[in-house]
């Protein structure tokens, strides 16, 4: 399946199919330009890491994983996910109640 094969069998608007191709299209070319339904998992995974930097990396791979799930690839679709990953603070960085008073006292 192609890109153009995936829009054409969409049902999404005409917005979002733009959004689609554009992302598809970014995807293909930081993997280096191979069809997506070519991919390899290891490229796919590299791709991920590069995704997880990015405000919009969820988002990019939620499309692919709907392109991999209409190319019959469920295998691909599979690694299409980004698990959050969270910051925890450092006992350094939590305040204490005496902080938090005095700084509720300097604030009347």
């Amino acid at each position: 399946m192609t890109i153009e094969d995936f829009l054409t069998a969409s049902k999404a608007g005409t917005s979002s199919l733009r959004t689609y191709r554009k992302v598809l299209v970014r995807c293909e070319a930081l993997m280096g330009g191979a069809p997506l339904a070519e991919a390899s998992a290891r490229a796919l995974v590299t791709l991920k890491d590069t995704l997880r930097g990015k405000d919009a990396g969820p988002s990019y791979i939620r499309t692919l994983k709907r392109f991999y799930e209409a190319a019959g690839l469920p295998k691909l679709a599979a690694i299409c996910v980004l698990k959050q990953r969270l910051k925890r603070l450092t006992e350094d960085e939590i305040l204490t109640l005496p902080e938090v008073e005095a700084i509720m006292l300097a604030a009347d």
